[in-house]
């Protein structure tokens, strides 16, 4: 017996089943970290090949076009990334991830400015491109 009055194998045992919890409990706490990070990771390289097959589906027809696409591109990458890192509270991340997240960015200002080049080509090659735009806005609004 020990000083509280409990068997000595008791103790033991109970001591053993402390160690053996705790043990699981960081291991536990380990896996779902690792998994945590190997799924960002995951999304991130994801992401990044997304964003690339977009970019080469979607080319420039002209060095100036792609001039402008590339202007927005690394704009939007450098000042929106960090943007909406902080807006979805996404510090935590390593800075290899932020880094992704901020090329990912990059990927919908380099479609955007796609489709307004082959909007704007589309108004400029137009017989008439007043009434072009002007039909084109009246849709707009309609819907």
């Amino acid at each position: 017996m020990n000083k509280q009055g409990i068997p000595m194998s008791d103790a033991i045992s109970a001591a053993t089943l402390t160690t053996h919890s705790s043990t699981a409990a960081t291991i536990g706490s380990a896996l779902v970290i690792t998994s945590t990070f190997a799924l960002i990771a995951v999304l991130i390289v994801v992401g990044v090949l997304a964003a690339l097959v977009m970019m080469a589906l979607t080319p420039p027809r002209s060095g100036l076009e792609f001039a402008g696409m590339l202007a927005m591109a690394v704009s939007t990458s450098v000042f929106g990334g960090p943007l909406a890192i902080e807006w979805l509270s996404l510090g935590w991340l390593s800075i290899h991830a932020q880094i992704g997240f901020c090329f990912i960015a990059a990927a919908p200002a380099w479609l955007v400015a796609r489709i307004v080049a082959n909007q704007l080509s589309r108004w400029r090659d137009a017989k008439n491109p007043i009434g072009t735009i002007t039909r084109d806005v009246r849709e707009a609004r309609r819907g």
